[in-house]
C-alpha cells in the first residue's frame, strides 16, 4: 500500500550527511534549470532551510531539498501552484522525485511503491518443470529430444 498525504510523515526524506562529491548549489540550480535569484528568492521566502548564497557545499539533504523546491518552482511557474503542491509535506523538503511522486487526481503525494526485483530462475527447477509438463502432456517426443540433447552434452564433456 502507498502512503498518501495523510501519513506524509512517513515519506522517505534524505538525511543531511556529508556527501563524497558535494555540489555548489549554483550546479543543481543549473541542473533544475533554476536562475539563481530564484534561488534566493526562495530561501528569502522560506521554502528553502538553507541560504543557497551562504553554502559552498550542499549536503545530501540540502541537494535533495534544492533539487526538489527547484525543479517544482520552475515547473509551477507560480506562487500558488507551488504552495499547493508543497501543502502537507514537512519542512526542509528534502524529498526525491524517485521515491515520492504526487498523484494529480487526489492532490497528494505518494512514496513509490516498493517493487520487488524478481528472483532469478534457479536452472535445475526449470529442467524439472519443463521434464514435469512434457512428461504431463505425454510429448515422448520432446523428452527423447532433451535426452539426445543430454546425452550429447555428456559425451562432449567426457570426451567420447
Amino acid at each position: 500500500m502507498s502512503k498518501t498525504m495523510t501519513s506524509r510523515n512517513n515519506l522517505p526524506r534524505v538525511s543531511p550527511q556529508r556527501t563524497f562529491f558535494p555540489r555548489h548549489p549554483r550546479e543543481v540550480c543549473d541542473q533544475v534549470g533554476l536562475q539563481w535569484f530564484a534561488a534566493m528568492k526562495l530561501a528569502s521566502d522560506g521554502y528553502l532551510s538553507f541560504s543557497p548564497d551562504k553554502v559552498t557545499e550542499l549536503d545530501d539533504g540540502q541537494d535533495a531539498e534544492l533539487c526538489f523546491v527547484g525543479t517544482l518552482a520552475v515547473w509551477a511557474n507560480d506562487r500558488t501552484l507551488l504552495d499547493k503542491l508543497l501543502k502537507g509535506l514537512r519542512k526542509p523538503y528534502s524529498y526525491r522525485f524517485d521515491q515520492v511522486c504526487y498523484d494529480w487526481g487526489k492532490g497528494e503525494w505518494r512514496e513509490f511503491p516498493q517493487v520487488e526485483e524478481p528472483e532469478e530462475p534457479v536452472p535445475e527447477d526449470v529442467i524439472s518443470e519443463l521434464l514435469e509438463t512434457l512428461a504431463a502432456d505425454k510429448d515422448v517426443e520432446g523428452l527423447r529430444a532433451i535426452s539426445d540433447q543430454v546425452d550429447e552434452a555428456i559425451n562432449s564433456v567426457i570426451g567420447t
